[in-house]
């Protein structure tokens, strides 16, 4: 344990004795008045937090101590009660601690144990020294305080499992896959957590919920099975603001599709009624009207006077009474009882903190490290499943041009995937976002509030939709103010990254683009989420929903490339599956299933109304994930080497100290670079050598190491010194190290760390031996630099 650490309690300690100057800490009789002084000491220290000279506090944890109202008797057990208790007294109430409740369990925990071990001693440093260190330990943790049958499901939600059957507190995107992986009934009643958004998430993630419990658990059919929704009236509120985005798409005043078309193709006759395709594809009641967002789920609000909710919960034909009740005001916890009897109490405001979900993480723990390069022209699959499949991510995916990435509905495990897979963000700095369903948006947010702004592409029709979403749901005035809007017209190609770029939007419940790219000759598409079927366009056009330019457009846009990426669901909002094994084989061949968690041997094809008939499944197939799984087009060995070169001249440039050099010096800096190989495992530069090259990585990881001393005890308990290898970071494709050989110069400056190979690597080198490396640049880089 650190002696600073020590040093503060013991002072704490002091001060809160000289105040109480009627008590002494020697010898110690397990008094309540002792636990509570080194209890406050304890918690000022681990919590920054100093309330240990507050006398009227004092008394009150001293009184709260009491057992049965006898002065002096301490209870050895700490109950839920008590820990409440302390947590509501105004001097912690008025502070926003978070975590609170669970440093008060651990720090009454510690107080007790010095008091119960140095009734005769007194209170020496060891014991304070040695309870420190348990403090360490257990705040390290970072765990939240519960009590009674609570579960952590996953980071950003709780399970309480009573008589009433299972609560969640939190609702991360992608939640019912959690319950249903860990084999677990998916909730029917969710709490909102106090911050219903946590730096880069959501944690009120409606919609998925709703969906399984209405349409999988068929509450459309009985009321009784809806979701329910538990939240304070501003949460609810902009839970449904953003659930109606996702359910209902934009309302009439929101849709700006003839803006949209390109004059041109709008000229030939094309037009989309959103409003005439929304209601075709959209759920209707038994009175074939689409119904409003109350009727898919039941929002109960808090009581905000009384602070707490009460329903009845049917559970295995048993009515239960629920009462939740928020009990204390900023801290965020909650309490929950049954029937009356106080079941359970979570601190919620864990919530708050930014903490990357540990499925995420852990997801891609065991991925290979290895040296990625980038195609020129491709695409990587981050996930190719749906919002239901417990066992695979949603679908998202990069699409490589010149050796630059565009995000596709980036899923939620996009940051993990990028970092594991060793793909510097810099090289994957635009996105398109297709529509504004959760398995779709919600891990764009991350993206656009990690780093420098990206750049998003998609309709205006589209992105007032996102932000409408994403404002209610962070509670910000203009989300987009954290990245660049690129509208895409429809009907004419625009360029990105150096290829060119087809948008219309397809045939969904809300607003959906689908693309197709071209780029020296070689073609991708992608279907978006949609509704593909020939026989369904022809009564469309019939019903007027369509017209003949439309219908062309739906039959015909994705099928026209070289790599087709067609998605695959439950009809009518879906494209079954049986449409696409009906397509020829040489079109399946150019074709990857998403949106789909497996491939059946048969599928039912529909002859007529009423008739089916069983096929065989032929040539359709599901995309491996990962970036050793990267489907890549050739286009030709001049167009791929000229994009290479080009690829390394643009990373040479975005280099910080050399943004701002002319044209003419950058060229000369090029023209002098060396490209150097290693295998993994060796050592680049070693900690204290002279700083005699610049390195840019242009293919592979390496990891940077620092020696530190350390002090060890020996065989014969005498103390020594050691020096060990300390893992500082890891640097990719677009990283760079080495730049003290650029700043000093002639003067032999030593390098700061050690640099090894973690994988295959290629680098280009920049020699300070080289006759530019010498005072013009060094003038040139710190003139540039600074001003």
């Amino acid at each position: 344990m650190q002696s600073r650490a020590l040093d503060s309690i013991l002072t704490i300690l002091t001060d809160s004795l000289r105040s109480c100057s009627d008590f002494s800490l020697d010898p110690i009789e397990n008094s309540a008045r002792c636990v509570a002084i080194i209890f406050l000491a304890c918690f000022s220290t681990k919590t920054k937090v100093f309330i240990t000279n507050d006398l009227e506090t004092l008394s009150q944890v001293e009184n709260l101590l009491s057992q049965d109202g006898k002065r002096g008797q301490c209870p050895t057990k700490i109950s839920d009660e008590l820990v409440c208790s302390i947590a509501e007294l105004p001097s912690f109430a008025s502070c926003l601690i978070p975590n609170a409740l669970f440093f008060i369990f651990h720090c009454l925990h510690a107080a007790i144990r010095v008091a119960s071990s140095q009734k005769r001693k007194g209170v020496t440093e060891e014991e304070l020294e040695s309870v420190l260190n348990f403090l360490e330990e257990v705040t390290n943790v970072r765990e939240p305080y519960w009590s009674g049958p609570i579960q952590r499901l996953e980071e950003g939600a709780f399970t309480y499992d009573g008589p009433g059957g299972i609560l969640q507190i939190g609702i991360p995107p992608e939640t019912i896959k959690a319950s249903m992986l860990q084999g677990k009934n998916v909730p029917q009643v969710f709490v909102f957590p106090p911050p219903i958004y946590k730096s880069d998430s959501s944690i009120v993630e409606v919609e998925f919920p709703v969906y399984f419990n209405f349409f999988i658990k068929n509450a459309f059919k009985n009321p009784e099975f809806r979701v329910k929704f538990i939240g304070t009236r501003d949460q609810i509120d902009r839970a449904k603001i953003a659930f109606n985005e996702s359910m209902f798409g934009p309302g009439p005043q929101h849709i700006y599709v003839k803006d949209e078309i390109d004059p041109e193709k709008a000229a030939q006759g094309y037009w989309i009624d959103f409003h005439k395709e929304r209601n075709f594809l959209a759920y209707k009641d038994g009175g074939g009207k689409q119904p409003s967002t109350d009727h898919f789920a039941d929002f109960i609000y808090f009581d905000e006077e009384a602070r707490s909710v009460t329903f009845h919960q049917k559970h295995s034909e048993r009515n239960v009474d629920i009462k939740i009740e928020i009990q204390w005001h900023k801290g965020g916890g909650l309490r929950i009882f049954e029937e009356g009897e106080h079941k359970a109490t979570l601190d919620t405001s864990f919530f708050g903190r930014r903490q990357e979900r540990a499925s995420f993480s852990e997801e891609f723990q065991g991925t290979s490290r290895s040296a990625f390069d980038p195609p020129v022209l491709g695409v990587t699959f981050i996930g190719t499943s749906h919002g239901f499949d417990p066992k695979g991510r949603t679908t998202g995916f990069i699409v490589w041009v010149n050796g630059k990435g565009v995000l596709v509905d980036p899923p939620i495990q996009t940051g993990a995937f990028l970092r594991a897979s060793g793909i510097h963000r810099k090289f994957v700095n635009k996105a398109i976002l297709t529509h504004c369903h959760s398995d779709h948006d919600s891990g764009l947010l991350s993206r656009i509030l990690e780093g420098e702004k990206i750049e998003v592409y998609t309709t205006k029709t589209i992105i007032e939709s996102y932000k409408r979403k994403m404002n209610a749901i962070t509670g910000r005035k203009d989300i987009g103010e954290f990245f660049v809007f690129k509208p895409v017209p429809i009907g004419r190609p625009v360029p990105i990254n150096g290829a060119m770029w087809e948008f219309d939007y397809s045939l969904h419940t809300i607003p959906t683009i689908r693309f197709r790219l071209s780029y020296n000759g070689k073609s991708i598409s992608y279907s978006s989420d949609t509704y593909y079927s020939p026989r369904g366009y022809t009564q469309l056009v019939e019903q007027g929903v369509i017209n003949y330019q439309r219908d062309i457009s739906l039959r015909l846009f994705t099928f026209c490339a070289d790599l087709i990426i067609h998605e695959s669901g439950v009809p009518p909002i879906h494209t079954d599956l049986s449409e696409l094994n009906d397509l020829p084989d040489n079109v399946k061949d150019r074709m990857l299933i998403v949106h789909c968690s497996s491939i059946p041997e048969y599928v039912n094809k529909a002859i007529d109304k009423d008739r089916t008939l069983k096929v065989k499944v032929t040539k359709l197939r599901i995309p491996e994930t990962g970036v050793d799984k990267t489907v890549s087009l050739s286009v030709g060995p001049y167009n791929e080497g000229f994009s290479k070169a080009s690829r390394v001249f643009q990373t040479f440039c975005s280099v910080f100290y050399f943004r701002k050099l002319t044209p003419p010096k950058l060229n000369e800096l090029f023209s002098s670079l060396e490209e150097l190989h290693v295998l993994e495992g060796a050592t680049i530069i070693h900690q204290g050598q002279v700083a005699d090259k610049f390195y840019l990585i242009e293919s592979g990881q390496v990891d940077v190491y620092t020696e530190i001393v350390v002090s060890l005890t020996g065989e014969n308990g005498n103390l020594c010194q050691a020096r060990e290898s300390k893992l500082l970071l890891s640097l990719v494709r677009g990283d760079y190290f080495g730049e003290n050989a650029l700043y000093y110069g002639d003067r032999h400056s030593k390098t700061l760390a050690s640099v090894v190979a973690a994988t295959d690597c290629t680098f280009l080198v920049l020699p300070r031996s080289k006759s530019i490396f010498h005072s013009n640049l060094v003038f040139f880089l710190l003139f540039f630099c600074v001003f």
